[in-house]
């Protein structure tokens, strides 16, 4: 009798608890116009991402896993004086294009609150990043592209709402954004993130 209340007890805990999970994916796209002094840049960048979520009352506690890509296409100007010309400065404008990758690790901690089937939230998170970039320049005929890898620790705010159409199936969107400490002074040192969408499944 006893091992039969006690497997009860231990059944009805583990589906109380499994109630606090979810799983999710999502993912989202834009475009951004960036002006930088002599540079300016069209970026369009697509994130995608998976998360595994534990709610405990009205936190919520949780892990993604992130793939990004952005690709830079734009015009540079340079100013030139050839010392032969008497003077002259010359504009020249060279176009680049950039692709990066990115993959971020974070956990995140939300503060929750549920409105009838509507679940908003906003918190903070931090992780880390692994890094590729490619630019590509041709500068007078002359293949100037480069190409760079790094890790980088990012910190980063997020909002968001979800709708639970099911007792288990639930439709998410959420704006989030990230700072990183590598870049702190050009394009990718202040990186916001488009508005994505994505489904959650709560276990």
């Amino acid at each position: 009798m006893r091992f039969t209340l006690l497997s009860i007890l231990l059944l009805a805990a583990t589906g109380i608890n499994a109630q606090n999970f979810e799983v999710g994916v999502n993912a989202g796209m834009a475009v951004e116009y960036h002006n930088l002094g002599k540079n300016e840049a069209n970026t369009n960048y697509s994130a995608y991402a998976i998360d595994a979520i534990y709610t405990r009352k009205a936190w919520q506690y949780g892990i993604d896993l992130g793939y990004r890509t952005h690709v830079f296409s734009g015009v540079s100007t340079f100013l030139d004086m050839p010392i032969d010309n008497g003077g002259s400065v010359f504009v020249t404008k060279v176009p680049f294009h950039m692709e990066d990758r990115e993959i971020p690790l974070k956990i995140f901690m939300n503060r929750q609150k549920s409105l009838g089937k509507f679940i908003v939230y906003g918190g903070l998170s931090m992780g880390y990043c692994s890094f590729h970039d490619k630019a590509t320049l041709n500068w007078y005929g002359k293949d100037m592209s480069q190409y760079y890898d790094n890790n980088f620790a990012l910190v980063g705010l997020q909002a968001g709402a979800t709708w639970f159409a099911t007792k288990h199936i639930g439709i998410n969107a959420e704006v989030a954004g990230a700072y990183n400490f590598t870049f702190a002074n050009v394009l990718r040192g202040d990186m916001s993130y488009p508005l994505t969408f994505g489904i959650r499944y709560r276990l």
